[in-house]
């Protein structure tokens, strides 16, 4: 069973995300704990005393640490290509935040919250107290909360304990909770009449993918002159996909969407349907408008 996987967590000097002042990472090959790293951040900023009250870093322990510029091509090495289990939805906001207030590439890795894998592999825990704390009690895990690096280590233990108890692989966590998020996508069904005066007048497009944001996405098809249909049929002429097709849809084997597989099928037999990225879209609508 595959179990290969990186675990991260950071501790923040204030309510900016990106003022990381610690960060730790657990690397997971095999179901099994095979490297550590962990450093101290001087994130440039003011700390919060509620935030020093939890974990206790302030800015004369983190005097003479390096900066997140510092560490950003190490921290990259790491996140690049691999999953990244983070517990909640913190740890990937400022990873990201830091790595884009410098200006600097994202890590092209996928993101995965365990307290979603917790709440589907506990029934006790799930609607409720499935944070780290209650969870590691749970399975007996004896950590030091508020560290990054013990956090990180809780949370691998805690993700092998799911892998253990449902037979479910770490890539097989990221194909099903992507499902249910696309399964998702279906309730949000839109249709718009296009602008008679817009410069797409006359062609119909179909999104996928794009869940809570379609509306909106469709609003601006519609602007441009786009009829907005909810499914593919043989008047389709564009299919709008999101931008996320990552390493893992061909390394797992991940299907795509329902609409992009029958477009293709459509493309196959001669219909002329133009696949778009969102940021292809937006580049379209701009062009349009």
């Amino acid at each position: 069973m595959t179990a290969d996987f990186l675990v991260l967590d950071v501790e923040t000097a204030n309510s900016n995300a990106h003022s990381i002042c610690q960060i730790g990472l657990v690397k997971y090959e095999g179901g099994q704990s095979v490297d550590e790293f962990s450093t101290l951040i001087d994130p440039e900023e003011s700390f919060f005393w509620k935030n020093v009250e939890v974990h206790g870093i302030d800015k004369i322990v983190v005097r003479g640490k390096p900066r997140f510029v510092d560490i950003a091509d190490q921290l990259r090495e790491y996140l690049e290509g691999v999953i990244c289990v983070h517990h909640g939805g913190g740890d990937m906001k400022s990873i990201n935040d830091s790595f884009g207030m410098h200006d600097l590439t994202l890590p092209d890795c996928v993101w995965l919250n365990s307290t979603v894998i917790v709440r589907r592999s506990w029934d006790q825990f799930k609607t409720k107290g499935y944070g780290l704390p209650s969870i590691a009690k749970h399975l007996g895990i004896h950590y030091k909360a508020h560290d990054a690096l013990e956090d990180a280590r809780a949370t691998g233990k805690v993700v092998m304990g799911a892998i253990d108890k449902t037979g479910i692989s770490i890539e097989e966590w990221v194909i099903k909770i992507e499902a249910e998020k696309n399964a998702g996508d279906w309730e949000v069904s839109v249709s718009r009449e296009g602008n008679s005066n817009g410069r797409m007048f006359g062609a119909v497009m179909v999104f996928t993918g794009l869940g809570k944001q379609k509306p909106l996405a469709a609003d601006s098809a519609a602007k441009i002159g786009c009829k907005v249909h909810p499914r593919i049929t043989k008047k389709t002429t564009h299919l709008v996909v999101a931008d996320e097709v990552s390493w893992l849809t061909i390394r797992a084997g991940r299907k795509i969407s329902t609409k992009h597989d029958l477009a293709l099928k459509y493309i196959e037999n001669g219909q002329p349907i133009e696949i778009l990225s969102v940021s292809e879209f937006i580049d379209l609508c701009n062009r349009m408008g």
